[in-house]
């Protein structure tokens, strides 16, 4: 629409004016109906004779735009009625924020027997060379004092061993799904020989091949192949039905672990409630 604002327009007289005035109506209704923010021009963009007014706008929604800058193009065979618009956006709405700080467990001197019990092995490694050996001591002072100090060892090891467990839980909730070392490792394959793949379709003579068609070739057992022989095989159909079947191989790997990673989860989720009732309800 060639819309104005109040006060946008000099000597803008028309036999059309009273439709102008509607479209002006409608496109302040346009920017208030969804809350809009309108920013115009400080100056005319359509000038005309003694004619001008202010007909285009920028209107944005979710941040402020800066005052844009108006440009007329003075080049005779590019030459238009309007003006060519620039706007700033502002630099924080794009800036990287830091991510939000980890919320801190809450430490705890309580010892949960159901734990205690799953991990005795472990613990039993932390805390034999830590404690007091065998003594031939018959003082009952020194005795009670040793046997107290042995105690806190062995409750200290048993609250690292919780915390320590209460970490990695902590950390495997704030995990993606699907995001392990292998599948990681896996994805990274698969986005160099995908990128192999369009350098393969969309390359140019003589152009040089790129970063990831060379590890595609070393992928494939041909790192001793020249620079000049890639370029050459690059450009070869056979080249690029041998990259598409090893996406669809690193394709069906992903959904392959996928479903490992599924099994995997279902599996432990059945072996904690068998633990729960073997040494939970039936120990009640």
């Amino acid at each position: 629409m060639n819309g104005s604002i109040p006060g946008g327009g000099h000597n803008y007289a028309h036999p059309m004016e009273k439709n102008l005035v509607e479209v002006n109506v409608r496109l302040a209704k346009f920017c208030s109906d969804p809350k809009g923010t309108i920013s115009s021009p400080t100056e005319h963009t359509w000038k005309q004779g003694d004619k001008c007014a202010k007909l285009d706008h920028g209107i944005s929604w979710n941040f402020h735009l800066a005052s844009p800058r108006t440009v007329f193009n003075d080049v005779v065979h590019q030459r238009f009625d309007h003006a060519i618009l620039s706007f700033s956006l502002p630099a924080d709405a794009f800036s990287k924020k830091p991510p939000p700080a980890r919320r801190q467990l809450a430490l705890t001197d309580r010892i949960d027997a159901v734990f205690f019990q799953n991990h005795l092995r472990a613990w039993q490694d932390a805390v034999q060379d830590k404690m007091y050996p065998a003594s031939e001591e018959n003082d009952r002072d020194i005795l009670m004092v040793m046997q107290l100090a042995d105690q806190e060892v062995m409750k200290d090891e048993v609250l690292k061993l919780q915390l320590r467990e209460a970490k990695a839980r902590h950390q495997a909730k704030e995990h993606q799904p699907g995001r392990g070392k292998e599948q990681n490792a896996v994805r990274h394959k698969h986005s160099l020989i995908a990128a192999a793949y369009v350098d393969a379709v969309d390359h140019k003579d003589r152009e040089r091949t790129t970063f990831a068609t060379n590890r595609a070739f070393e992928h494939m057992s041909l790192r001793s192949i020249s620079n000049g022989a890639r370029r050459v095989i690059r450009g070869m159909p056979r080249w690029a039905e041998a990259l598409r079947s090893e996406i669809k191989k690193r394709q069906d790997l992903l959904m392959k672990l996928t479903e490992k990673q599924h099994k995997n989860d279902s599996l432990k989720k059945v072996s904690a409630q068998q633990f729960i009732f073997e040494f939970g309800i039936k120990g009640v």
